[in-house]
């Protein structure tokens, strides 16, 4: 489970609590929360930044402004991180969560900046997994047939964003 990417960082507690209940996204669409997510039987969620930039919602922006851009951003995700983990878990302890950064994973020295930056406001919860990107770890290059069981979420998930990233084209008047 991840809401799509995340554009912006939501780490008020209002907006987390939106990500474990549901809201309408920008276009109206209702987009399910973690907790439904969970009742349809997701055991796996991705706290996923991979290209993203460092842009805070504007209630997030607000909440951690110390005048700081590159502070505040950090700052706000650790208490996103910390916070999606709690609300994650108090639904299954026994759920596995997992963090993609936005560094590639490629770049050790903008991966260990921001490492550093980020465990510098504390430690993560140790049972928080680490997920990567990045050309050497996902690329076409990876032999379909690793998939194994997972072709038909694949598929499903492909077609789900076919649908979100062409429909508004696809409709669009000429």
């Amino acid at each position: 489970w991840h809401y799509r990417r995340l554009e912006v960082m939501p780490a008020t507690d209002e907006e987390m609590d939106q990500l474990i209940t549901g809201f309408q996204n920008e276009r109206g669409r209702r987009e399910p929360g973690a907790q439904e997510c969970y009742q349809d039987g997701c055991r796996e969620f991705v706290l996923k930044f991979d290209d993203t930039g460092s842009e805070l919602s504007e209630a997030t922006r607000k909440k951690f402004d110390s005048g700081d851009p590159a502070r505040d951003y950090f700052d706000a995700l650790q208490y996103f991180l910390i916070g999606m983990y709690r609300r994650i878990t108090a639904i299954d302890r026994g759920v596995k969560i997992y963090f993609m950064p936005r560094p590639y994973w490629h770049n050790s020295f903008e991966q260990r900046e921001f490492a550093e930056a980020l465990l510098a406001r504390g430690p993560l919860p140790k049972e928080m997994g680490l997920s990567v990107c990045g050309p050497e770890v996902i690329s076409w290059t990876i032999p379909t047939v690793t998939f194994g069981p997972n072709v038909g979420v694949l598929r499903s998930a492909l077609r789900a964003l076919a649908d979100e990233v062409l429909s508004p084209v696809l409709q669009a008047p000429e």
